[in-house]
């Protein structure tokens, strides 16, 4: 050490700081890079949770279609299938792996099939009305566990909390799908058979478990036109007439109520295809929005990291050289008066 020049010391003594600043800025502008990245790798699970929930709307559909528009829901249902599979796709070449998301696809290429010989029995009038309950509605609810567990996958906590209020919506809806046909059937003067009955309480479970989670965990503009319309006559209607079918054996068809009955039960489906849909895309915002802030915020820390390390490097340089100008003209100044 006591060999070194002053200028040298004053270099040492000046470059520990600096290197911790320069250290600091980089790990700083790491850790925004990598949560960028996660984040960026994590779309594919926000993409198969958003396939996997159109799955679960667009079969449905496909079994309320009327003959003037079961062609084009079920190519929505075909086109839908084969964006999964691609989602599905691209989710495993990143990387993942979850036993629960890969038996829920499981479940769908399993029913997949059997989608061929149900169109068949529609279009020859020999279709049974439950047979969709039986063939659709196991893949529908297998949509909805990708939704569901895609929200237990994602590390992002905002779009979790998003995503796990989208899988309680379609859950909810999912209850009111399966009350329609089964409502029909009851005020039609039809008594529900063991099979049906379970169903019925099956909705009724999904209905009392996901309606308070989805109220709470979707934003408002979303959650008041169904509560609007869950407090309206045709509400508390619908109530009513459930509240029925719980209790009370099948007295006959009452033609009023079954009017009444599919009118609103119809409303009720579209306004849950519209919150759906909307929920659907604010999902998809949202995503790409916190991609966006996460790049921008990594972009904007490289940015100044940079320009400070810079500022700081001139600095450091310009004081070392005026040190060093200023130790020259004592020393010249001090072998001069040596010199007399």
């Amino acid at each position: 050490m006591g060999k070194l020049s002053l200028k040298h010391l004053l270099v040492l003594i000046a470059i520990a700081p600096l290197c911790a600043f320069l250290w600091q800025g980089i790990a700083s502008v790491y850790d925004s890079y990598g949560d960028y990245r996660s984040l960026r790798d994590q779309m594919v699970v926000q993409k198969l949770a958003s396939t996997g929930g159109v799955i679960a709307q667009v079969l449905p559909a496909e079994a309320f279609a009327t003959p003037e528009n079961r062609a084009e829901r079920r190519k929505i249902v075909d086109d839908t299938l084969q964006a999964l599979q691609k989602a599905y796709d691209d989710w495993k070449a990143a990387g993942n792996s979850d036993p629960a998301i890969e038996a829920a696809f499981a479940v769908i290429q399993e029913k997949a099939p059997l989608i061929k010989p149900y169109r068949d029995h529609v279009d020859a009038g020999k279709s049974d009305p439950n047979e969709a309950l039986f063939v659709l509605q196991p893949a529908s609810a297998a949509g909805l566990e990708l939704v569901r567990r895609s929200a237990a996958t994602i590390d992002d906590l905002g779009l979790a909390r998003l995503m796990d209020g989208f899988h309680a919506l379609m859950q909810v809806n999912d209850a009111g799908l399966i009350e329609i046909r089964l409502g029909q059937a009851y005020l039609g003067g039809q008594a529900l058979n063991p099979g049906e009955f379970g169903f019925l309480l099956h909705a009724k479970g999904l209905r009392e478990r996901f309606q308070p989670q989805f109220t709470e965990f979707l934003p408002p503009e979303i959650v008041a036109p169904f509560k609007a319309f869950d407090g309206s006559d045709d509400g508390a209607f619908i109530k009513a007439s459930l509240k029925k079918m719980y209790t009370e054996p099948v007295k006959g068809k009452d033609d009023a109520a079954l009017e009444r009955w599919t009118k609103v039960t119809v409303a009720r489906r579209d306004l849950m295809a519209a919150l759906i849909a909307k929920t659907g895309a604010a999902l998809s915002a949202e995503a790409e929005s916190r991609l966006g802030t996460l790049h921008w915020i990594f972009i904007r820390g490289s940015m100044i990291a940079a320009l400070v390390s810079v500022a700081v490097v001139a600095l450091f340089l310009f004081v070392v050289s005026s040190v060093s100008r200023m130790i020259r003209a004592i020393e010249e100044r001090m072998r001069r008066l040596a010199d007399g």
